[in-house]
């Protein structure tokens, strides 16, 4: 029946009619073109291992060799595809046959599945259970799932009694090694009875203290805008560009603050991510927008403060990417490839806040998240010693902070939450797992903004960023508790 079906004409209506805009379908020709694709592929390859003498691979490769390409400290690592999100492809190696390349490959794509951060944190805790089997005896790689899990066990109460790991370390170290017991087809080790009760048991003997970062609030950001730059301390703020130094790290504290952005989206941030839709709002384009790289892209806008305003924080950040890359930041470079993809980063524009230091500010060279963090924490210690920030407070923020209090400012001054949603990118990806993609329909899903609200979360940041502070410093601030 297939076979007489394959060289018909498809017709949606009838024979020779059109109706709607449809259109007769022939698939023939789309056959032909991938029957001559793969056939060209294979001929090659069976040319090539013919000249070697190579045998045929029935299988592809297992998720498990992936840890055949792995570095000295057990991470994984990419052969011939690169981690960083682009168009580019690998080309093939001289002598190379094509299927063994597109395994290479296939291993490679299922080494950047997971983040890099991931694997190095995996990595490090199976080193440390590897040292557990050794000191008990054990191969863990002959070893059944049943001493795997003895081992594991053990590993768990001694760490407990002898180091005083905290519940919620142990909770990652187990994680690490039932993610690479899993890896190698041994079984979920975590099913374990014992492991389960070993690890509830410490959580009920040591207790789980969690502690969040701070929420970074108004009066805070406009003391930072109000504030002199500081004089050269030879560790955040250095040489003779203290200026660059001070305005930088303070103009991405306010955009990270106003966009509700997370450390990685400010780093990512190009002069070509930036666009007007008229002279009082500015849409950012914000890529990757999580941590772990899954290339989500999406856009936030930010509107002007009103006429008369002190304080007008979308004004601060052009001043500051002024100083950065001077007055004509706003033009893209000549061969910039924002409009190509959107996703991706652009090899001719500059970054919009870039790698400074007493020798300038690089603007082709990305910051590191280490100097955002340093320089934060390091203007954060300048409101403390003034007097603004209640001491104590700094150990409890960090980046994150900005994302925070951006969010929680913005619902005190009464923005809708579908709103805030909206300009915090939440939900963009729905929930996520290794094995697809899991969404759940809630009332928030049709809780839309409406296309006149666009402007609220602007204008209560710009509100709230104004207003004179009339309590103490003190007042509704956490006190860090003395030992």
């Amino acid at each position: 029946m297939l076979e007489k079906l394959k060289g018909q004409q498809v017709k949606t209506v009838g024979e020779g009619q059109s109706q709607g805009g449809c259109k007769t379908v022939r698939r023939r020709k789309m056959v032909q073109k991938t029957q001559a694709v793969a056939g060209s592929r294979v001929s090659l390859d069976a040319a090539q291992r013919r000249a070697h003498g190579a045998a045929v691979k029935t299988e592809a490769p297992e998720w498990r060799q992936v840890y055949q390409h792995s570095d000295e400290k057990g991470v994984p690592c990419t052969a011939l595809v690169k981690r960083k999100m682009g168009r580019d492809k690998p080309s093939q190696p001289e002598g190379m046959g094509y299927w063994e390349f597109v395994d290479c490959m296939m291993l490679d794509l299922m080494i950047i599945s997971r983040s890099e951060v991931t694997w190095m944190a995996y990595a490090r805790w199976f080193g440390v259970f590897e040292e557990w089997c050794e000191i008990m005896g054990v191969d863990w790689q002959q070893a059944s799932l049943l001493i795997l899990a003895s081992v594991l066990a053990r590993s768990l109460t001694v760490m407990w009694y002898e180091a005083e790991y905290a519940a919620s370390t142990l909770e990652l170290y187990t994680t690490a090694v039932a993610a690479r017991i899993a890896d190698e087809g041994k079984g979920k080790i975590r099913e374990d009875f014992r492991v389960q009760r070993v690890l509830e048991g410490i959580r009920r003997k040591k207790g789980c203290y969690k502690r969040k970062k701070l929420a970074m609030e108004a009066y805070m950001v406009r003391a930072l805008m109000e504030r002199a730059p500081p004089d050269s301390d030879g560790v955040a703020w250095t040489g003779a560009y203290t200026l660059e130094h001070w305005l930088g790290s303070v103009g991405a504290t306010v955009m990270g603050w106003m966009m509700f952005l997370r450390c990685s989206e400010i780093l990512n941030l190009q002069l070509c991510d930036f666009s007007y839709e008229d002279d009082n709002v500015l849409v950012a384009n914000v890529r990757q927008t999580k941590a772990d790289k899954r290339g989500y892209t999406t856009e936030t806008e930010f509107h002007r403060a009103a006429p008369g305003s002190r304080f007008c924080l979308l004004t601060f950040v052009e001043g500051a990417l002024s100083l950065l890359h001077g007055d004509e930041w706003r033009v893209p470079h000549e061969c910039c490839t924002r409009q190509q993809h959107k996703g991706y980063e652009c090899p001719h524009c500059r970054w919009a806040f870039p790698h400074s230091s007493a020798k300038g500010v690089m603007g082709n060279k990305q910051q590191h998240s280490r100097l955002l963090r340093k320089r934060l924490k390091a203007s954060l210690q300048l409101l403390e010693d003034d007097g603004i920030l209640e001491p104590g407070l700094l150990h409890d923020m960090s980046v994150i902070s900005l994302r925070r209090g951006g969010n929680s400012v913005a619902a005190a001054e009464g923005a809708r939450e579908a709103v805030r949603t909206k300009h915090g990118r939440w939900g963009v990806a729905g929930k996520t797992s290794e094995t697809g993609t899991v969404r759940k329909t809630s009332e928030k899903e049709y809780n839309q903004a409406l296309s006149h609200e666009g402007a609220q979360v602007s204008v209560a940041l710009n509100r709230a960023v104004n207003k004179k502070r009339k309590q103490p410093i003190t007042t509704g601030t956490r006190k860090r508790r003395k030992h």
